[in-house]
């Protein structure tokens, strides 16, 4: 028997969601006990799909059914406060993007967490990629950076979710971004200075959860340490890609391939997979996901979920749009305090 899951929000469009929550009911991962929606035809829709009870009232839903997980996708009519029920119930969350949408946000569910946690897994996560892993377990492959560069592209949400509107996408460049930011951050700390610029829709004020279409950026580091990055959700292939360079030499990876050069360029090491459909990666990090959560404590359950981190970088790229100079995380993080 899976472990108890509610979704919450999930749009039933967003067919490769769909499939891979039916990939891991079939395998046993998880249980499906409710949906919940803001409205209740869509919430009666998506019950219809997975053949479980249904709500608009998402606190009735809790009560009601008893989720241990809840598969989130926090749009602008779920509330913080809802996430805040789910974490102080011990109910875990599997995040569809970031569950906030503001630094101010990310102060305040960071405070309900311990900094390595096996409540909250923010989707999709690089850092969990095959090759990520491969590399994070080599000596030296990631170690000391000096430079890196990141491409993180993807479509509408990564998914090719159709909006109301005929051919229009829903488009939601934070998504890439937080993983972007948050596997910089995994891999050389949080940036001192950070020069960003966007094409597309910049949000409303100081959320980044609205924001689309193109951005890149240059991060600089304490230790003289140098990042350029581009995110984009217009995008119509799914690309993530890094080169990290280090003393030891530069590492070139994608989420299935790498390649590993030492300084005089020689090849040292290299490896590959078969790329995953986007159903299996959702599927596959659902599932280590529901390991972590249902494992006894131990120091290696979980990991860092570093959202006020994330989120100052986000909102430095957002200031730095709007000002045309280069902002501090370090310096936003420690005002939201």
């Amino acid at each position: 028997m899976g472990i108890p899951c509610a979704i919450v929000g999930v749009d039933i469009n967003a067919s490769q969601w769909v499939n891979a929550i039916s990939m891991a009911v079939k395998g046993g991962v998880i249980d499906l006990v409710a949906t919940g929606q803001p409205f209740l035809n869509q919430a009666r829709e998506t019950g219809t799909i997975f053949d479980v009870p249904f709500y608009a009232d998402l606190r009735r839903m809790l009560l009601e059914t008893s989720p241990r997980i809840a598969i989130v996708d926090r749009s602008a009519r779920i509330s913080l406060d809802f996430i805040e029920a789910l974490l102080s119930q011990g109910i875990g969350v599997f995040s569809i993007g970031p569950p906030v949408h503001t630094l101010p946000e990310a102060h305040r569910i960071a405070h309900t967490l311990e900094p390595s946690t096996h409540l909250l897994y923010v989707w999709p996560k690089m850092t969990q990629s095959w090759a990520m892993r491969q590399c994070m377990q080599s000596s030296g492959m990631l170690q000391s950076p000096k430079f890196i560069s990141a491409v993180f592209h993807a479509p509408g949400l990564m998914m090719g979710r159709k909006n109301t509107a005929a051919d229009s996408f829903v488009r939601n460049l934070v998504v890439p971004a937080w993983d972007a930011m948050h596997t910089l951050l995994e891999i050389a700390g949080q940036p001192s200075g950070l020069f960003g610029s966007l094409v597309g829709a910049a949000g409303d004020r100081d959320s980044f959860a609205g924001i689309s279409g193109h951005a890149a950026g240059i991060a600089r580091f304490l230790n003289a340490a140098t990042a350029n990055f581009t995110v984009s959700d217009r995008d119509p292939q799914w690309k993530r890609q890094m080169t990290v360079v280090s003393d030891e030499g530069t590492l070139e990876l994608t989420e299935s391939s790498y390649h590993f050069f030492d300084s005089t360029g020689k090849s040292i090491e290299e490896d590959s997979i078969s790329p995953v459909t986007i159903e299996k990666m959702i599927a596959d990090e659902l599932e280590l996901f529901c390991q972590h959560f249902s494992a006894p404590p131990s120091p290696s359950r979980g990991w860092p979920h570093l959202l006020t981190e994330t989120a100052s970088m986000l909102t430095a790229l957002l200031l730095s749009q709007r000002t045309g100079m280069s902002e501090s995380p370090m310096h936003l993080r420690s005002l939201a305090t």
